[in-house]
């Protein structure tokens, strides 16, 4: 199933709609912001396992927030002729972060400058390499 994540403002939710007696859904309005098709309606659900009509509790209007949803498309056949139906079925809603709340933290370094520079400079000298074995030029030297 593939997951939406939606950047808003909260505009509402609907009534509750009993569907079947272990089914009921609600609807809610979500204003991107975006200059067309700016409002986007998904499904608040409530089954016999979960219940998610009142995920939107603690919110108002024009609250930002951040929904995940799942998208779910169904096909319908009537009289011959098939249609497709898209829902946008809400199951996790969040406050929306902006961007002052994604801000780096000052960077504080653990060790001043004048410590940093205080420390023991390294040798001005090159290290010559370490004398490499001679290797036996006799077979008898031969470990084998």
């Amino acid at each position: 199933m593939a997951n939406v994540t939606i950047k808003g403002k909260f505009k509402g939710v609907y009534p509750v709609q009993a569907v079947t007696a272990d089914f009921s859904k609600r609807l809610m309005c979500i204003d991107t912001g975006e200059a067309f098709n700016n409002l986007i309606v998904m499904d608040l659900h409530k089954t016999a396992t979960n219940d998610r009509l009142n995920l939107m509790e603690g919110f108002k209007k024009d609250d930002e927030v951040e929904i995940t949803a799942n998208v779910i498309s169904r096909k319908f056949v009537r009289n011959g002729q098939t249609s497709w139906f898209t829902t946008l079925v809400a199951w996790a809603v969040r406050t929306a972060q902006t961007a002052d709340d994604f801000a780096e933290p000052e960077f504080t370094p653990s060790i001043s400058k004048q410590a940093f520079f205080a420390r023991e400079k390294p040798a001005d000298t090159v290290a010559q390499p370490a004398e490499t074995p001679k290797h036996p030029t006799s077979e008898e030297d031969l470990p084998f």
